[in-house]
């Protein structure tokens, strides 16, 4: 039996097909929050939270409407000390029969994903599977706290928005003057720590550039940690978080189309330089669900990363048969 796999970005409604048949698998996800940017000639800015995932199954009825909600990712800090703001939740609502435009507060009526936390001085979680509705949930990654922050160090990164066989990764720290920003957090590994004047790494291996900018995450992996600068001038900025591939949609929200979408890694810190320097910009999170990245340290702080939105990903059986080559072009 054929199966489709439809991607909800945007949007508050959906119409299901007339030749759906069986179960459809849903998967929510919660948009990422922001990071921030900290004082000037402060310590370099934490990262944003990735955002829960939630999965049920459902048995839809062909032609009625469905509501739903997209959350929104959560800016990233632009002012000196200024956190980001949370993710958006995500849901879906259907009790069995029919769909309302509510939140749902129960499996009953619906699944729900749960956004990711925006950074506060002391760092913040990824949505969490506690706050979250659905037959299986997921954490968000952490954004790590990093207690032994040190003035002019970089950016931490963002945590990634969970996957589906486990929770979001965490982002690295970094905790020394003049060191690069962390990485963000990926689908397959944490983010790892900045040092001196080098980046981290972006989680599921996705290394950040030696020469000033961290480099983006591809595949759900996280952004790397921009450099840093023992010396005055402007210290790199963090890569953005990898945008998730783990499905292949054919049709975006609701008409024919055709792509990849997941779950998506933490953008990277940027770096911190000297107490005469700028910090670096932290990196956005990556499609869908990923934390923004921390503003890097140094007498101009850097500004920090936005989180990117949340989706909902449908796959659901068909009745149609696949049509051939001939059939489409006759």
């Amino acid at each position: 039996m054929p199966t489709k796999t439809l991607l909800l970005t945007s949007g508050t409604t959906w119409t299901v097909p007339s030749n759906i048949t069986g179960t459809a698998t849903v998967y929510a996800i919660g948009a990422g929050g922001g990071g921030r940017r900290a004082s000037n000639g402060g310590f370099g800015g934490r990262g944003g939270g990735g955002g829960a995932v939630a999965i049920s199954t459902f048995t839809f009825t062909a032609n009625s409407t469905i509501y739903y909600n997209v959350g929104s990712g959560g800016a990233g800090g632009t002012t000196p000390n200024s956190n980001g703001t949370a993710g958006g939740d995500t849901w879906l609502n259907w009790n069995g029969s029919s769909s309302s435009n509510t939140t749902p507060t129960s499996t009953s009526d619906g699944i729900l994903a749960d956004g990711g936390g925006n950074a506060t001085a002391t760092g913040f979680n990824g949505g969490l599977a506690a706050n979250s509705i659905g037959t299986t949930t997921y954490d968000g990654g952490t954004a790590q706290t990093g207690t032994n922050v040190v003035t002019d160090g970089g950016g931490h990164g963002g945590g990634s928005s969970a996957i589906a066989t486990a929770a979001g990764n965490n982002s690295g720290t970094s905790t020394s003057a003049g060191a690069g920003g962390a990485g963000g957090g990926g689908s397959n590994g944490d983010g790892g720590n900045g040092a001196v004047t080098a980046g981290g790494l972006g989680g599921a291996n996705t290394a950040s550039s030696q020469a000033s900018a961290g480099s983006a995450g591809t595949l759900s992996g996280g952004g790397g940690g921009g450099n840093g600068l023992t010396a005055a001038g402007t210290a790199g900025a963090g890569g953005a978080g990898g945008a998730g591939a783990q499905y292949t949609y054919d049709e975006l929200n609701g008409s024919a189309s055709s792509g990849t979408a997941g779950f998506g890694g933490g953008g990277g810190g940027g770096g911190g330089t000297s107490s005469t320097g700028t910090g670096g910009l932290g990196g956005d999170g990556g499609l869908y669900g990923g934390g923004g990245g921390g503003g890097g340290g140094g007498a101009t702080t850097g500004n920090a990363g936005s989180g990117a939105q949340g989706a909902i990903i449908i796959v659901y059986n068909t009745s149609s048969p696949a049509r051939s080559f001939a059939q489409i072009i006759s």
